[in-house]
C-alpha cells in the first residue's frame, strides 16, 4: 500500500512540476508576444513619421522625387487633405446653424464660465458647476417646474439663479 501511496505522491509530484513548467512558458511566450506586438506598432509609428517627413519636403515639387509612385502618394494626401477641409467646414456650417437654430447661449451672446460651460445671459450662477455668475439677471422663462427661489428649473445640476443644487 505504501508503494502505491509513494507512486501517487511521485506522480503528483511530476504533474505539478510540468504545469508550473508549463505556466513558466506561457508567462515567457505572452510577454514575447506582447513585446512583438510593442514593437510592430513602433515600427508603424516610424513608417508614418518617415511617410510625413518625405510628404513635407517634397510636397510643393514633387517631380524632384523622380519616383512617380511617391509623387502619387504626395498627391492622394493632399486630396485627403481638402477632403478634411471641406468636411471641418461643413461641421462649423451646421454648428451656426444648430446655434441660430437652437437659440443656444452661444449664440445670443451667453458667457463662458470658469468650468467651459457656455452659461445663458442673465444666470446668476452656471447650472453645470454651480459657480456664481457675473451677469444682469434675465426675464425667469415661465414653465410649470421651478427652483425654491422662484427661478425656472434648468437642464444643469444647478439653479441659474440661486445656484441651489435641482
Amino acid at each position: 500500500m505504501a508503494d502505491i501511496l509513494n507512486r501517487v505522491v511521485s506522480g503528483l509530484s511530476q504533474g505539478v512540476a510540468t504545469v508550473g513548467a508549463n505556466s513558466k512558458a506561457m508567462v515567457e511566450k505572452a510577454k514575447a508576444n506582447t513585446a512583438i506586438s510593442n514593437l510592430e506598432s513602433e515600427r508603424k509609428q516610424v513608417a508614418e513619421l518617415l511617410g510625413m517627413k518625405v510628404y513635407e519636403k517634397f510636397q510643393d515639387s514633387p517631380e524632384t522625387l523622380g519616383d512617380q509612385g511617391i509623387a502619387n502618394f504626395i498627391s492622394e494626401i493632399k486630396n485627403r487633405m481638402r477632403g478634411i477641409e471641406e468636411q471641418k467646414a461643413e461641421i462649423a456650417r451646421i454648428d451656426e446653424e444648430l446655434g441660430k437654430a437652437t437659440n443656444n447661449p452661444v449664440a445670443t451672446g451667453g458667457i463662458s464660465c470658469e468650468c467651459g460651460f457656455v452659461v445663458a445671459e442673465g444666470a446668476k450662477f452656471c447650472p453645470k458647476c454651480g459657480a456664481a455668475q457675473q451677469a444682469k439677471p434675465a426675464e425667469p422663462e415661465t414653465t410649470d417646474e421651478t427652483c425654491a427661489c422662484g427661478a425656472p428649473k434648468s437642464n444643469g445640476k444647478f439653479c441659474t439663479q440661486c445656484g441651489a443644487v435641482m
